[in-house]
């Protein structure tokens, strides 16, 4: 498992949360990119939602830590639930996410790499989140916009 996933989480939710931030940000259609120090972001929050910081999936930049491109997605759900997730991008294969408190990590920087060129070519991105008694959630993304906001949060120093 990733050494650093409370780490990442922790300043993702700082900055997501802080609008001092705002001059370093731009808005691409349906994602977000935000810029802060050495933590920098692409967002979206599932369609049909207002941001409401609940649910939402991120492809983040740690300079001090060198990660590039760790793709995250919060599920919501309490950190203590119970839950599986799965990622889905057009109709390609689904990724299976490794879940810590909540929150979806893909298994390997490989299959990173793989779901950020299929974000790239895609046009929707579909997470489903399976709870233990079996009943389940999903939500749609928009990937208008992905692009041009990883790029900008790649401009990370």
């Amino acid at each position: 498992m990733k050494k650093t996933i409370f780490t990442s989480m922790t300043a993702l939710a700082l900055t997501v949360g802080a609008p001092a931030f705002a001059a370093d940000a731009v808005i691409n259609k349906a994602w977000e990119g935000h810029k802060a120090d050495d933590v920098c972001f692409a967002i979206s929050f599932p369609e049909g939602q207002r941001p409401s910081g609940e649910r939402y999936v991120t492809v983040t930049n740690r300079v001090a830590d060198n990660v590039k491109d760790e793709i995250a997605v919060v599920s919501g759900f309490p950190e203590s639930a119970n839950i599986e997730g799965t990622v889905k991008i057009d109709e390609e294969l689904p990724f299976q996410l490794l879940v810590y408190k909540g929150t979806g990590f893909l298994k390997t920087t490989e299959l990173e790499k793989k779901a950020i060129e299929q974000m790239k070519a895609g046009r929707a991105l579909e997470v489903k989140w399976t709870k233990a008694d079996g009943s389940y959630v999903v939500d749609e993304y928009s990937l208008y916009g992905m692009t041009a906001s990883r790029s900008f949060a790649n401009e990370c120093k």
